[in-house]
């Protein structure tokens, strides 16, 4: 990366940016402005009069957010975030912004509503289409429409859904389960992918299903065979929201989980997706049942961390760009009845709220 000062713009590209930061500032045990995360929707990276910045890595401690006597360079890079939506009768992705700039990732989940954001243009291409750099694809202006009133699509349309169970040790205990020794694979079809506000049904088969609340990653280009060398983060487009519902009885009895885990309905994923997240440094995830709170848990707390789970994963198989990996639940997780609703919530992406009712 190489910006020239004084007076030249920048253009680089945003996952880059975020991703060198945060870096850095791993390598270098540093703590991240505004309750240490970066903040939207601007971010002072500052570095001495008259430089050239090449690497992140190359500047010492002290020229990391310095004091006033430094020349900064402030880097327009808000969180990145895009919807899938329906609009006079065809799907479309789109470009998500907060009209009011009160979308901070380091917020808590109780202020993370997507009620403040506006789709503002239209993506004419899918963002899985994109190698990692969604805000490099051709757009057309359109009427903004708020979030909260836009017909949401499951903003994903994976070629397959890999999930990581018992990737929490507290959550493999309450199920009275043994901790995995290596990452716990297992499938959800696409046809169980249900968008925010979709209703989950309760098949007739099923006495039991349960929520999980998990973050779900969106792979960006094609992976395969990752040594440990190998960064993963060029691989990763964004995070979302994923409810990994379960039919408990049907997964107890059956032994092996496709039938438990397996049905229409059985994966709503939403309401965006988000760069900018950081599950290496902790990222809260929230369910609730009727606005109590059921789960809350942090991916530090994985068994797994994100790194060793798509190495994993792609020894095994080829991720596909657009492919969504559920990233294991909390614990806390329980039972549903018709007439509860599920929200799954993680700050900088938002909430997932979904009905559920008995199949007819």
């Amino acid at each position: 990366m190489k910006v020239n000062h004084p007076n030249q713009q920048a253009s680089l590209s945003h996952s880059l940016i975020v991703g060198l930061i945060l870096q850095y500032c791993r390598q270098e045990n540093l703590t991240m402005v505004d309750s240490g995360y970066i903040s939207p929707p601007r971010v002072p990276l500052c570095y001495p009069a008259h430089s050239v910045v090449d690497n992140l890595s190359t500047l010492p401690q002290t020229q990391i957010f310095p004091s006033c006597s430094w020349h900064s360079l402030c880097l327009n890079i808000s969180l990145m975030k895009y919807c899938r939506f329906q609009l006079n009768g065809a799907a479309h992705y789109g470009l998500v912004e907060s009209v009011a700039g009160s979308d901070v990732p380091g917020s808590n989940v109780a202020g993370s509503k997507n009620d403040n954001e506006e789709i503002t243009r239209l993506l004419l291409q899918p963002p899985q289409h994109s190698d990692g750099d969604v805000e490099g694809l051709p757009s057309r202006r359109m009427d903004h429409i708020p979030l909260a009133q836009a017909d949401l699509l499951p903003p994903v349309q994976p070629s397959k859904i890999v999930c990581v169970g018992r990737n929490y040790r507290e959550h493999a205990a309450e199920l009275g389960n043994e901790v995995p020794q290596e990452p716990l694979l297992f499938f959800k079809p696409p046809s169980s992918l249900l968008p925010p506000g979709g209703t989950i049904l309760r098949p007739k088969a099923s006495e039991r299903t349960d929520y999980e609340g998990e973050l779900g990653v969106v792979i960006a280009r094609r992976c395969y065979q990752l040594s440990e060398n190998d960064d993963v983060r060029p691989y990763i487009l964004g995070y979302t929201c994923v409810n990994d519902f379960t039919a408990r009885d049907l997964q107890n009895k059956d032994g092996q989980w496709t039938r438990a885990k397996g049905f229409d309905t059985f994966c709503p994923v939403g309401p965006v997706v988000a760069d900018g997240l950081d599950p290496w440094t902790g990222v809260q995830v929230e369910t609730t049942v009727n606005g109590g709170v059921r789960q809350s848990g942090n991916t530090l707390d994985f068994i797994f961390a994100l790194d060793v789970v798509i190495r994993y994963i792609s020894q095994i198989m080829t991720l596909e760009p657009g492919d969504l990996i559920a990233t294991g639940t909390p614990k806390g997780v329980g039972p549903v009845v018709s007439g509860d609703a599920v929200e799954v919530s993680i700050a900088g992406i938002g909430k997932l709220r979904n009905p559920v009712a008995d199949q007819p």
